[in-house]
This record gives structure tokens, C-alpha cells and sequence, in this order.
């Protein structure tokens, strides 16, 4: 019997993210709110942020304000990934996902990109491009 090594992707894709809800809220960069559902880890997560510049698109994870005495504010994360790769695959999943609650009939074009990972290894990436105007609303 041949044992598979566990790697970090094989574990993420294990996993499939659904968006369950989008609240608007256009701020700067931020384009609103959504909440995931982890199938297989029957895990829910609210607020996660969607940000766009651009052709950039990223994630912020849930945080919580703490007005200082100045009447500013800083975030606190309520939650964070310990590598920051597990951040990046879970970022791009829930964008993934957040565009296909946002048009669900999407027609998807799935190309590969070689990449390089941060160890140097070549990798493979799945990479899935939808029509420009998917985020700007």
C-alpha cells in the first residue's frame, strides 16, 4: 500500500466554500460582506470582507473595531490563519465562490498558470477568469 503524501492544497481541496449571503457595503476598497459555509467542516464564517482595486480582488478576514482615545479606529482580527499560504488558498476560494453567488449561470474559462511557490517549487495553479465587470458593482 503506497502512502500519498498530505499536502496543504490537497487538504484545502478537500474543502468546498460556499457563499451563503453578500451584504453591500461600499467603502474605499471594500466592496461588501459575505458569509461562507466550509462544506466538510460544517463551519460558518460572517463578515468576511471583499475587497476590489482595480484588477485586484483580495479578502479581509472578520475583524472588530476598538475606538482609541483620539476617536480612531483600529481593526482586530477575530480570526486569522497561522501561514499565510492557507490565507491566500482560502482568499481565492471565497472569491471564487462569492463570484459564482453573484452570477451563479457564470460561464467559466479554466486555464493553468505555472507558478512558483514560496518554497521554489513549481506548482500548478488553477486559475479561472470570468467578464471584466463581475466585481464592479
Amino acid at each position: 500500500m503506497t502512502n500519498t503524501p498530505v499536502t496543504r492544497q490537497s487538504i484545502w481541496d478537500t474543502f468546498n466554500i460556499r457563499v451563503t449571503s453578500f451584504a453591500p457595503h461600499c467603502n474605499n476598497t471594500l466592496k461588501g460582506y459575505v458569509t461562507v459555509e466550509i462544506e466538510g467542516l460544517d463551519l460558518e464564517i460572517s463578515n468576511i470582507g471583499i475587497h476590489k482595486k482595480g484588477s485586484q480582488e483580495w479578502i479581509t478576514l472578520p475583524a472588530i473595531p476598538q475606538i482609541k482615545d483620539d476617536g480612531s479606529r483600529n481593526w482586530f482580527q477575530t480570526m486569522e490563519f497561522c501561514d499565510k499560504r492557507d490565507l491566500r488558498t482560502f482568499g481565492d476560494k471565497v472569491l471564487k465562490a462569492y463570484k459564482m453567488f453573484n452570477n451563479p449561470h457564470l460561464s467559466m474559462v479554466i486555464a493553468e498558470d505555472k507558478s512558483v511557490s514560496e518554497s521554489g517549487e513549481d506548482t500548478r495553479v488553477s486559475k479561472q477568469y470570468y467578464p471584466q465587470d463581475d466585481l464592479d458593482n
